[in-house]
């Protein structure tokens, strides 16, 4: 029977430094009966080879691993010798690259990397065709690799607050995601292709600096959250009736007129439209600055 280990810092220790610290004479067992451990938050700043080799011998049948809020610079060689990890959380920490032993995690089924500081990934993330979660919310990307597309199962990608200036054309080849979030960057279109996300339900384009959007956005007919506060929106396409199991729209910090407002609601009569500044886009930017405000904070 697989079980799941929540380790707690030694002694009530607020500082712990290493993984030893943190699983103490466990680290030197057999666990083989552990599926899950959580090590997050636990002040780690790095994990020494002799500690990486432990854990990969001593904790073989791994599924989820949970390594997120620490302060680790740099990812242990061992988590790649884990081959029957599905989650992996490496979310809130230093991370400013991403080795390419990650392409030997086939079984991954969400990967968290949220919060870090990577500025590229490697092509090899195209190796892992089982992810249904990828989440890079607030890191420094300004692009992806075209592997990306060849992880046709995932249903949820997260590249909001980054430096995007456009959406990576390989994300057209993603047509079974249903959540797409792409707020705060700096998209000023979008593209055509756009209509290909045909199982999209929600999509969230809040903060950035669009202009305009393309009639294909007619063609996501599952859409039922669309998040476009926070740009430069003078009106919508007509194609956007087409959008019948809509049910909430943000359109707040725009430029609509109120004309424009009353032709969408026309378009749209049973979607909840959101055009107030203080409910919508401006919240979603504070939100947005609050989050870079706090991991600033933490790495002070």
């Amino acid at each position: 029977m697989l079980t799941v280990v929540t380790a707690g810092l030694l002694l009530g220790s607020l500082q712990a430094k290493s993984l030893r610290d943190v699983l103490g004479s466990s680290l030197d067992q057999m666990n083989a009966g552990v599926a899950e451990l959580n090590l997050a938050a636990k002040q780690l700043t790095e994990i020494t080879p002799q500690e990486e080799e432990l854990l990969a011998k001593n904790y073989p049948n791994l599924i989820n691993l949970y390594l997120s809020f620490n302060l680790l610079k740099r990812l242990p060689e061992s988590i790649g010798d884990l081959t029957k990890l599905e989650i992996l959380d490496l979310s809130g920490n230093e991370l400013t690259s991403f080795p390419e032993w990650i392409g030997n995690l086939t079984k991954l089924e969400e990967l968290n990397l949220r919060f870090n500081l990577l500025t590229s990934l490697p092509e090899w993330i195209g190796y892992l065709t089982k992810l249904e979660v990828l989440n890079l919310h607030n890191n420094r990307l300004t692009s992806l690799p075209e592997s990306i597309g060849n992880l046709k199962n995932l249903t949820k990608l997260m590249l909001g607050n980054n430096g995007f200036a456009s959406l990576p054309v390989a994300i057209g080849k993603l047509t079974n995601l249903e959540i797409l979030d792409h707020s705060g960057n700096g998209l000023t279109s979008l593209p055509e292709w756009i209509g290909n996300l045909a199982k999209l339900t929600v999509l969230d384009l809040t903060g950035n600096k669009l202009v305009s959007l393309s009639e294909s956005i007619g063609k996501l007919t599952k859409l039922t959250d669309l998040r476009l506060g926070g740009n430069r929106l003078v009106s919508l396409p007509v194609a956007i009736r087409k959008l019948t199991k809509l049910t909430v729209l943000d359109l707040g910090e725009n430029q609509f007129t109120q004309q424009e407002l009353d032709k969408i609601r026309t378009l749209l009569p049973r979607v909840q439209i959101f055009a107030d500044t203080q409910r919508s886009g401006a919240i979603a930017m504070r939100r947005v600055r609050s989050a870079r405000g706090r991991r600033a904070a933490r790495r002070v």
